[in-house]
């Protein structure tokens, strides 16, 4: 294994398939950059494209609805995930089965299925579509990620230390939210961020059920490109991306500072 690794095909392989990742990504940087208003050429470094998108009223506010939008679909995707955790983690087998074939189910399914289905079943509620129904939707899909991340999470719990702590004394409730939680802690911040990226970027859920009065940054941009790339879709692309890049690092130190506090906090229990 360590000889087909260091093979020069497969390392080939791996930096051509990194490169078709980053390089798209790396273009619309450069262009949010380029002076050059019909992007033929290159026309000088300009920040004017950056003050564009800044100043336009329709961008503030798809990103305002876009930040709502994910931040209460994070929240929600979050305990729904963790509820379902924490009974999945005490399930008998065939409980367990169940559970995740029921989060798997939602992974594998294409989300333009599932968000028929929901478009279906909230019509035949009369649910106005609107930002309940979008997030409703969000949470759905996104909650199935966070379900993965935690349940990773999980099974590095150990029980000793929760039977620990009720062998002290301490009620259930208690054991939940000094040992438990502050151990999923990790997880549950990369499994919040997970979800609110996912929500922020959701294009087709959005479309099938946000109606017609929501309008959320994908969409916006969705709409914008239906002629031709502007620099202004290139700066709100190089925006988003350095965003979501910096809070992927963010959260990347976090969870490696509270690892490796857990695992010198485990030392000093001797555990």
């Amino acid at each position: 294994m360590t000889l087909l690794r260091r093979h020069p095909v497969v390392c080939v392989v791996g930096v051509l398939g990194i490169a078709f990742m980053w390089l798209p990504i790396l273009v619309v940087v450069l262009n949010s950059l380029n002076g050059d208003v019909y992007l033929v050429q290159w026309g000088g470094l300009t920040l004017r494209w950056f003050r564009q998108a800044a100043a336009d009223q329709q961008v503030i506010s798809a990103i305002v609805t876009s930040l709502e939008m994910a931040l209460t679909t994070a929240v929600l995707s979050v305990f729904v995930a963790l509820t379902g955790v924490l009974w999945w983690r005490k399930a008998s087998r065939r409980g367990r089965q169940f559970f995740n074939a029921l989060v798997y189910a939602r992974l594998v399914l294409p989300e333009v299925v599932l968000a028929t289905s929901l478009f279906l079943v909230l019509t035949r509620l009369e649910l106005p579509l609107g930002m309940v129904t979008a997030v409703i939707g969000h949470t759905v899909w996104d909650s199935a990620f966070a379900t993965v991340i935690l349940q990773a999470r999980a099974r590095l719990l150990s029980e000793e230390i929760e039977e620990a702590g009720a062998d002290l004394g301490a009620s259930p409730i208690s054991v939940l939210f000094t040992v438990t939680l502050p151990s999923l802690a990790p997880g549950i911040l990369a499994a919040g961020v997970l979800a609110f990226s996912l929500s922020f970027d959701d294009v087709v859920t959005s479309f099938f059920l946000s109606g017609s009065r929501l309008t959320t940054l994908p969409l916006l941009v969705m709409g914008f490109i239906r002629f031709r790339v502007t620099p202004e879709v290139n700066a709100i692309g190089a925006l988003v991306t350095s965003s979501m890049i910096a809070s992927t690092l963010f959260v990347l130190w976090l969870v490696g500072r509270s690892s490796r506090g857990r695992g010198s906090l485990a030392q000093h229990l001797g555990l």
